[in-house]
């Protein structure tokens, strides 16, 4: 995953993942990369090198709230992944 503030946003839902499910998808990913830029965001020549390396397209996300700092925003994704909601998000946005 891409952090980028102009993505559409991951917003938490109680029914996250549901599209996904109907769509057929069963298990959401148990591993992820998080990419988080600086102020400028990831330069475009650290994304094709990861593309490659990962092997699949980035999704690339927003965060409630717009731009925040590196350490607020993956607090943001671990805890959201601690409360399991960041699997059917996720699932949601790749259907």
């Amino acid at each position: 995953m891409l952090l980028e503030a102009g993505a559409p946003p991951l917003v938490p839902s109680p029914i996250a993942g549901a599209l996904a499910a109907h769509l057929g998808a069963t298990e959401p990913p148990t591993d992820y990369i998080l990419l988080v830029g600086g102020p400028s965001g990831v330069p475009g020549a650290w994304r094709s090198r990861v593309q490659r390396a990962v092997g699949t397209t980035l999704l690339k996300v927003a965060l409630r709230g717009g731009l925040q700092h590196a350490a607020p925003a993956l607090l943001e994704i671990l805890l959201a992944n601690e409360r399991g909601e960041l699997g059917g998000m996720v699932m949601d946005r790749l259907a």
